[in-house]
């Protein structure tokens, strides 16, 4: 079990689990083996992470050479899926301090900004505060002028994997634009 290589744990590693029938001693110099080999391996397992500036550089350079591949950025430190609230700006005010174009931010968890959003309707625009109710240490406020275009009861049925043709909830959802 690989575990979480960039949680806000003091203890992240993989763990090594393995099942036997009767033979303990089998399981345990199994798990011992592969605990040894991951562990000798371990410089293998570190990731580098690339500086918001040079990701930012990245994504103008492909906005202004479309032969260039697509890329796709992610806030690793703050993923929803690993445990992150999903809400740090840090990426998003690079962006728009680049004035880079034609970039998606995707899944910014902020219920009282989608709520905002509705109560504005689709067309029009306003002085959003990302983080106005769910501020924390690495979540603080950002201000923007934004543009509502979609509104969404957060309602959906999946298209992909486990959740491929199931009925999906996520809450009070909206698109905003911010420049361009």
């Amino acid at each position: 079990v690989a575990g979480f290589v960039y949680g806000d744990t003091p203890m992240n590693g993989i763990a090594v689990i393995v099942t036997a029938r009767g033979d303990l001693n089998a399981a345990q110099n199994l798990a011992e083996d592969i605990a040894t080999r991951c562990w000798n391996d371990r410089s293998r397992f570190k990731r580098v992470l690339t500086p918001i500036e040079d990701a930012v550089s990245m994504m103008v350079l492909n906005g202004n050479d479309t032969s260039r591949q697509p890329q796709i950025f992610a806030d690793v430190a703050d993923n929803p899926g690993g445990g992150g609230r999903g809400n740090t700006t840090y990426v998003l005010q690079a962006l728009i301090k680049a004035d880079v174009q034609d970039v998606v931010v995707g899944n910014f968890v902020d219920p009282a900004l989608a709520q905002k959003a509705h109560n504005v309707g689709v067309g029009n625009s306003f002085k959003a505060t990302f983080n106005l109710k769910t501020e924390s240490l690495y979540s603080k406020p950002f201000e923007a002028e934004v543009i509502v275009e979609k509104i969404s009861d957060g309602s959906c049925i999946g298209r992909r994997g486990i959740w491929a043709g199931r009925a999906i909830t996520i809450g009070t959802s909206a698109l905003i634009r911010i420049g361009g």
